[in-house]
């Protein structure tokens, strides 16, 4: 079993979702999920064909809009370098 549908299961069976039915549907909130989960779940999502691609094409647009989102405000917090 690929480790990205057992995460799915394992997060489905926490959520009381049935992870296998709909295994392309976001099963967490990108915005309070672990930047690893948003990779994983992004390269999922890239590595479709292109039919199943565009049923989960928001969800992808979504996952990059949160991990750019995070990129920024890490960016921001970060002391300045000195030279």
């Amino acid at each position: 079993m690929p480790s990205w549908l057992l995460h799915d299961r394992i997060i489905g069976e926490l959520a009381g979702v049935d992870a296998t039915a709909h295994s392309q549907d976001l099963t967490f909130n990108p915005e309070l999920a672990p930047l690893d989960l948003l990779f994983a779940k992004g390269r999922q999502y890239e590595a479709l064909p292109p039919e199943e691609r565009s049923q989960v094409q928001h969800h992808l647009q979504e996952i990059k809009v949160v991990l750019i989102k995070a990129m920024i405000s890490y960016g921001s917090s970060a002391s300045p370098v000195s030279f």
